[in-house]
Formats: C-alpha cells, structure tokens, sequence
C-alpha cells in the first residue's frame, strides 16, 4: 500500500513539474530531446548529454546509421534507457524505454503522467488507441501526436504473456521527419 501512494504522489508531482515548466516557457510545437533539436550532429549530441554516459556505435545489421545508447537516463523525471539514432550524421529518432512500475496502480498512474505531459505541450493526440488489442489479444496503450513539419511523438504500452513469461514495456518515440529514411534506406541482406 505504501509503495502504490508513493507511486502516485511521484507520478503527481511529475506531471504538475512538467505542467509548471510549460506554463513558464509556453506552448510550442518545436521537437526536441532535453533541448537537443533534431538535425544535430552525433558530436554535439554527446557533448549535450556528457553527463549521461552514452556510447556510440554502428548500427546493427539490421538497421542504417549510428546509434548512441545509455541506460542511466532520465525522461520526465522517470529513470530511462535511451537510444539515439543518427542518419548521415544528423540526429532523427530517439526511442525512450522505461521499467515497469511496482504496481497496477502505478502503472495507470505511469501512462496518465507520461502522456499528460505531452498533450499539455502538444495538445491533444493525433490518434489514440487507449486501450487498444494487438492481433493476438494482447492489450496496448498508444497515443501519437503528429506535429508541424512531419515530426511526431509516439507513447506506447504493451502488456504481453507469452509461454507463461509477461513482457511489459513502455516507450516514448520523438521522431524527426527524416526518421523515415531509417527504412527506406535499410537493405536486407541477401539470403
């Protein structure tokens, strides 16, 4: 029961911080992560978010670009792991994974916290499944909003029981425009 109200409050007074900041700054559609913008450089990047201890490698095989990963990141004053993913040395996606919360209590209060923070500075979602079904049954919570010059956030929720394991996770794509050509500039290999 303490857990749950200390769950709570946390995710209150995250979401009253966030809604204190905006007021103070003011609405605005510009995109970008703990004030880096999108377009920058892998450098830049890593001089931004020294603190952070990102490490910067190839993508993997499956994917195009350089990718800048750190699990002891923050994203709303939750604790995250964060991948940054480059294109010709431009920053294009950035994917935000969190832990699931200690509780069902939590969690909802988790998703409501998350998602009130961006509909605060970004209005309301272009699209939302709240709550959603995945084709084999599986629940999922997903809002996006679709912002000015092709730019896009994307908070997704997922709750799967597969082979008597559960796979919870949470994430925050912040998206450029050009993160598109993520896929269409990835070739398969030949098989």
């Amino acid at each position: 029961m303490k857990s749950t109200t200390v769950s709570t409050m946390a995710a209150t007074t995250v979401a009253l911080l966030f809604a204190a900041q905006v007021v103070a700054a003011g609405p605005t559609v510009d995109l970008s992560y703990k004030a880096t913008r999108f377009g920058a450089s892998e450098q830049t990047f890593l001089q931004q978010h020294a603190g952070e201890n990102f490490v910067c490698a190839d993508a993997p095989p499956s994917s195009v670009g350089r990718w800048c990963s750190s699990k002891s990141t923050t994203f709303g004053n939750e604790p995250s792991s964060t991948i940054a993913q480059f294109l010709n040395d431009r920053l294009v996606l950035i994917t935000i994974s969190f832990a699931p919360p200690a509780s069902d209590v939590a969690d909802a209060a988790f998703d409501v916290a998350m998602t009130s923070q961006f509909q605060q500075r970004y209005g309301n979602p272009s699209a939302e499944y709240w709550p959603g079904q995945t084709s084999q049954g599986a629940p999922f919570w997903k809002k996006v909003w679709h912002l000015k010059g092709g730019a896009a956030i994307t908070y997704i929720h997922f709750d799967i029981d597969a082979n008597g394991s559960r796979l919870e996770q949470r994430n925050v794509f912040l998206q450029s425009k050009e993160a598109d050509k993520l896929i269409t500039q990835h070739k398969p290999s030949d098989m």
